[in-house]
This record gives structure tokens, sequence and C-alpha cells, in this order.
């Protein structure tokens, strides 16, 4: 049974255009066609585009996501080259969780010094502005 593309869109939550998208870069494959020139799915495209919209939420590159599902099609699993590709986004997160934290405690302390009236001087400003 074949699913069109936006029976396929309903089903994965991705739309039309990023399904399209995909397909010009290569993650999904070139989908059949009927005589009319509309596209055509089968259920495995359901699993694929569920693949890449949890790998994108992840923070997965699309090439990333590409590269892995090319390997479940040809079944070469590259196990060493996936754990990199994570470790190295791990590493990623980590540093913006880093940075996040202390923007965080920065903005903690400007608000918490802010007197909240008008004057010459405000803490969010001065955090702001590194005076």
């Amino acid at each position: 049974m074949y699913l069109g593309i936006g029976e396929l869109s309903r089903k994965t939550g991705i739309k039309v255009v990023t399904i399209r998208y995909y397909e010009r870069m290569g993650a999904m494959p070139e989908p059949r066609r009927s005589s009319g020139g509309h596209r055509l799915y089968i259920r495995d495209d359901i699993r694929r585009l569920e693949f890449l919209k949890k790998g994108r939420e992840l923070g997965f590159s699309l090439k990333d996501l590409a590269g892995m599902l090319s390997m479940l099609d040809q079944n070469q699993i590259d196990c060493p080259a996936s754990r990199s590709t994570a470790s190295e986004l791990l590493d990623g997160v980590r540093e913006r969780l880093e940075h996040l934290k202390r923007t965080e405690i920065l903005l903690e302390q400007a608000v918490k010094s802010c007197l909240g009236n008008t004057s010459n001087s405000c803490a969010v400003i001065e955090a702001i502005s590194d005076r």
C-alpha cells in the first residue's frame, strides 16, 4: 500500500516541504511516482522519517543522519563512527549547558541586584555592558 506525501506528512508530523528537502539532500530515497507523477511512499519511509526526526531533535546533522541511514541500507553498521559523531555532539551539548549555567547565574545576580527604580545605574544594563 502506498502513501501520498500529505498522508506521510500527517503520519510523521514532518512538513511536506521538509520531506522534499530530505529527498533532495539524499536522506530519503527518490519515491516511486504514480502515473500522474505524484510521489508514492511505503511504510518503511515512515520509519526512515521518524529516524530523521528524532535524530534532528537530538541535534545530529542531516549529513550525519543520512550517513547512518546509508549504513543501515547497506547493512554495514560502523558503530565506532556513529559513536564518534555522537560523542562530538555530546561535547557540544555539555559546552552549551555550561554556558547556559553561567548565563543563568549572571542574570540571577543582575535581577537580584536591580532595585527596579529609575536612577543612573541598573544592574541588568551593567551586567550586559560589563561595567
